[in-house]
């Protein structure tokens, strides 16, 4: 069987995270831990404008089950990973830290951008592909290298190895929407990239403004030089982030890009048995 036929698998699972963790679980670390935070914030923003963007495309699925099946699929992991992120981002706003404000940047990036009526559904469907890849990416290369990470807390641990699994489970289904939706050729190889060079700047500069909000409003924060520096060396070092990420950031750009060429299915034996 390909990847491409596999079909996620919704769990609706809840996560009872301890408040007053929020700002270290990460190896009692207050800049890892915000840097992870930072992006549970803007989660359930994109988790509604991926579901969005997919249900755009739905009634062209009579005629494909399969792909019909996985993007219902798709959707439900995606409503659970939204509702689960804002009770994490819940108790971001109970430690005194704006949470509510920054996801509210966010959606106002997204309505002045990509919510904007002279934005097409294939272009947020573009949009979608790549954020979609993007989280695939970023999750296969977390999950391996958290394996060498101890003393993380381990219910803020599980929330991200699980919707870390379930990024990468349904990372190909908005691909196939995609090239079921739009011929092949010049256009939607256009679009495709397009989409990465028009978004990826101000998304990075958000998500780093976002990470600065958090790190200023800790009052708490005194590890400022040492937790600067790990956090430099995680994106920046030889393996880390950045350069870990960028040979699947430059695969995106090539006309026969597939999502699975990485082929991350052994990273779903955890979810493998969940099922038994």
């Amino acid at each position: 069987m390909s990847s491409h036929d596999l079909v996620p698998t919704p769990r609706n699972l809840h996560f009872d995270l301890p408040a007053e963790r929020i700002c270290d679980w990460y190896q009692h670390c207050r800049y890892m831990s915000h840097w992870s935070n930072s992006l549970s914030i803007m989660a359930p923003v994109f988790e509604r404008f991926v579901i969005q963007a997919i249900r755009a495309h739905e009634s062209t699925l009579a005629d494909v089950p399969l792909l019909s099946q996985q993007v219902k699929a798709l959707i439900d992991q995606e409503a659970v990973h939204a509702r689960e992120h804002r009770r994490y981002n819940d108790l971001i706003d109970l430690a005194g830290l704006p949470a509510t404000r920054i996801a509210r940047r966010w959606q106002t990036l997204l309505h002045h951008t990509l919510e904007s009526r002279w934005v097409s559904n294939r272009m947020r469907l573009a949009a979608t592909m790549m954020f979609e890849h993007h989280a695939a990416m970023i999750a296969g290369q977390e999950l391996r290298t958290r394996k060498n990470t101890p003393d993380m807390e381990p219910r803020f641990l599980a929330l991200w190895n699980w919707h870390a699994l379930e990024e990468i489970e349904h990372k190909s289904v908005s691909f196939d929407l995609w090239r079921h939706t739009l011929a092949p050729g010049p256009v939607r190889y256009g679009l495709r990239t397009s989409t990465v060079l028009l978004l990826s700047v101000p998304f990075w500069y958000m998500i780093f403004e976002s990470f600065l909000r958090l790190i200023w409003a800790d009052r708490h924060s005194t590890e400022h030089v040492h937790g600067a520096w790990r956090l430099a060396k995680y994106l920046w070092g030889p393996h880390g982030f950045f350069f870990g990420n960028s040979r699947g950031w430059l695969a995106y750009f090539k006309p026969g890009f597939d999502p699975w060429t990485d082929d991350d299915v052994a990273l779903l034996k955890p979810l493998e048995q969940d099922r038994l």
